[in-house]
């Protein structure tokens, strides 16, 4: 039946119109076209239980035949129908429904993601399929779905917040919930009450005393202790009224509401302008996205002298602060592990890497850093806000970030890490360092630690990035610097990642103070948080597997396509370093083979049969630590010598060798010796000696390398 029709409704909605009465459980029906919108009454047929069927209705008073409204603007598809039910719909049984005020008709939410998005998702048969299957829950009483949690209840007319301040008020709550049932049904207490802009309420820090700046009184209000309330309440609280009707419809006694009520009306007699009443309600369940069954719906109620039922109250939006369980639980699916962690360098990289994990909930930090905040930091640093405090030192304002906002434990110190009396504190889990300061990571390999020791480096304007890590075992026979030196060997071998590695240039740097101190790297925050959280990532993941019993060090490079932006990763793991003493001139260097490169020998030497195999080996020098790293070999020239007892190059090819690898790796690796193989054991023989003594007058090398790999293994020759 038509009750108007002035034919000018659109043929969209018309064929709209055909489809919900086409519907299975659509019955009788009305039409009525107003000027903007074409109203469609039907009748829809609800599935009740066996039981009920006889009645006509569920025990919750939802009919066999419910009244359904569907508001159809004449703007449809932009926008869509909006769908309603009667006004005496049983609210306080069903949950899922839009607040609205007594005498309003009835608003289902029929689909998390809303009307709008499930239509254009799946037209307006994935709504109709949505309304049939809430209103046959809704009879059936199976709307709310326990492994999501309960339902709170909705407001329309929030006014502000109130912010739980370190989930202090909560801790409360759940004490309380452990009282006697004798525990008074409120308590008092006083809070600081602000405004924005005259209209927004922000509530915090309650207290059991007055503040000095605000007189403004909190009454908390809860339900019988042990009592648990499984009604739904779908009314708008708006006047003082509706705020003693909403605790009577909880549970709390006519008693304590008498109590309630003359304590509120106290207060405004004495004068006082506000007042914040907080209401805590125990369900059956925990509620949707927390680990805890207590709603707390706070208010903010106006007090005059004369007091009035009609005098104006506002729902305040209750907010958790932010704390690790709240953290681990938006952040990650089922329970993960706890690492305390000591990050040595909180710059550009080190920050960013450390907020991305304290937003995990999973870590607890110390940090160190004797840096000062700069201005141009502001240009990538994690902390954006420092206000007006630039010169701080960095630590200060990372652990305002994480401790007080995040609420995540977290210490600080500004000691220099490359000072001979740095000192690592406490027994963290894992070292993360990211200064990028060659005197910091000679520091560490000194120190003595229990922990992990983790390297992230950022290149060539991060369009390359490190990450390294030491064995899982702590034993350190594999170090950062091993890890280090086996990247430059990557980059000498593969030219697009040495174009990267070995081109760092005055041009990719500036100096932003006075002094060569003041140096900073020229890079975008795009693309540095770019390679940072692809690092962060892997680095999340490696500690959450750890320990594990794994003797080797894990080296990971990442490469930014720089016309795609496409990240690409490159890993490997390598076994312990071989570490040899040797002595030259009365000094004693440190000799450090790569386990890769052992492997090499081990293969060339194989591949050699009966012949003897070597030449030159490439590798970087320390000679502030008198450290040499053996990171690579070179295929020897077609006319060397080879046979059962002998192996043989000569030193122009070495000096070819070296002056090609230092130009393609801007100085870093060089011809650091030879090798070669035996065919029996490894110990070196009397032409070995004369070679090695041949080979230190001829190439001028720091400390020339001599290695001998036999069926013994190697040997490494020395004074």
């Amino acid at each position: 039946m038509v009750e108007k029709d002035s034919g000018k409704t659109p043929p969209h909605i018309q064929m709209l119109v055909a489809a919900i009465l086409q519907h299975q459980r659509s019955e009788d029906h009305q039409v009525t076209e107003r000027e903007n919108e074409l109203v469609l009454d039907v009748s829809w047929r609800v599935q009740l239980s066996s039981r009920d069927v006889e009645v006509g209705q569920s025990g919750t008073g939802i009919k066999r035949l419910e009244p359904v409204r569907f508001l159809i603007p004449f703007a449809f598809p932009l926008r869509p129908p909006d769908i309603t039910l009667r006004s005496d719909f049983p609210r306080e049984f069903v949950p899922h429904i839009y607040p609205g005020s007594p005498g309003d008709p009835v608003c289902p939410c029929i689909a998390e993601v809303g009307i709008t998005d499930l239509m254009f998702q799946e037209g307006i048969s994935g709504v109709l399929r949505s309304l049939q299957a809430w209103l046959d829950r809704a009879a059936q009483g199976t709307l709310m779905d326990p492994s999501q949690g309960w339902e709170p209840i909705l407001f329309q007319n929030i006014a502000g917040s109130f912010l739980d301040d370190k989930g202090s008020f909560l801790r409360g709550v759940r004490d309380a919930s452990l009282a006697a049932p004798t525990t008074p049904a409120f308590s008092v207490g006083w809070c600081q009450r602000e405004t924005l802009d005259g209209r927004f309420v922000y509530v915090q820090k309650l207290s059991k005393k007055p503040f000095e700046y605000t007189k403004t009184p909190a009454i908390v209000v809860r339900a019988p202790v042990g009592q648990e309330s499984k009604r739904f309440q779908h009314i708008d609280v708006r006047k003082r009224e509706d705020l003693y009707l909403l605790l009577e419809h909880l549970g709390i006694n006519g008693g304590d509401l008498t109590r309630l009520q003359k304590l509120v009306n106290d207060q405004g007699a004495n004068g006082l302008d506000w007042l914040i009443l907080i209401v805590v309600i125990k369900r059956p369940m925990n509620l949707i996205g927390c680990n805890h069954c207590f709603e707390i719906l706070p208010f903010d109620c106006v007090l005059t002298i004369n007091e009035s039922p009609k005098a104006k109250v506002s729902p305040l939006q209750y907010i958790e602060a932010a704390n690790p369980g709240l953290l681990q639980r938006v952040s990650h699916r089922g329970q993960r592990k706890h690492r305390s962690l000591h990050f040595i360098g909180v710059g550009s990289v080190g920050s960013k890497v450390a907020l991305s994990l304290a937003r995990t909930g999973n870590y607890g930090f110390h940090l160190t850093d004797n840096s000062l905040f700069r201005g141009h930091n502001l240009s990538r640093h994690a902390i954006a806000d420092p206000a007006s405090n630039l010169g701080f030192p960095k630590v200060v304002y990372m652990k305002n970030a994480i401790e007080s906002t995040l609420s995540v434990e977290c210490t600080i110190s500004a000691d220099d890490a490359s000072s001979p009396t740095f000192t690592i504190p406490g027994a963290p889990d894992a070292i993360i360092e990211s200064t990028g300061a060659a005197a910091v990571a000679a520091n560490l390999r000194r120190i003595p630690f229990d922990a992990q020791l983790y390297q992230v480096g950022v290149y060539a304007e991060a369009e390359l990035a490190f990450l390294s890590a030491e064995p899982r075992d702590q034993s350190r026979g594999v170090r950062v610097d091993d890890l280090e030196a086996w990247l430059f060997q990557q980059a000498f071998q593969n030219r697009a990642i040495g174009r990267l590695l070995f081109a760092e240039n005055e041009h990719s740097r500036m100096i932003v103070g006075p002094g060569c101190s003041s140096v900073t790297t020229v890079v975008s925050d795009p693309k540095l948080s770019l390679q940072v959280s692809a690092i962060t990532e892997r680095l999340d993941r490696t500690l959450q597997a750890w320990p594990y019993d794994d003797d080797r060090g894990l080296a990971a490079y990442c490469v930014r396509d720089p016309k795609s932006g496409n990240l690409s990763w490159t890993s490997t793991q390598l076994g312990k370093t071989h570490s040899h003493s040797c002595k030259r001139n009365g000094l004693v260097w440190e000799v450090r083979v790569l386990d890769s490169v052992v492997s090499l020998m081990k293969e060339c030497r194989a591949s050699a049969g009966k012949n003897e195999t070597g030449g030159a080996i490439i590798g970087r020098y320390d000679p502030l630590l008198q450290t040499v790293h053996v990171t690579g070999l070179v295929e020897p020239p077609a006319y060397a010598q080879a046979g059962p007892s002998l192996f043989q190059i000569d030193y122009p090819y070495l000096q070819e060798v070296d002056e090609d690898t230092l130009e393609q790796t801007a100085n870093t690796l060089r011809v650091v010796g030879t090798w070669h193989s035996h065919i029996g054991a490894s110990r070196p023989s009397s032409t070995d000696q004369a070679t090695f003594s041949d080979l230190s007058q001829n190439l001028g090398l720091p400390f020339p390398v001599m290695i001998v790999y036999g069926a013994d293994g190697l040997e490494i020759l020395s004074e």
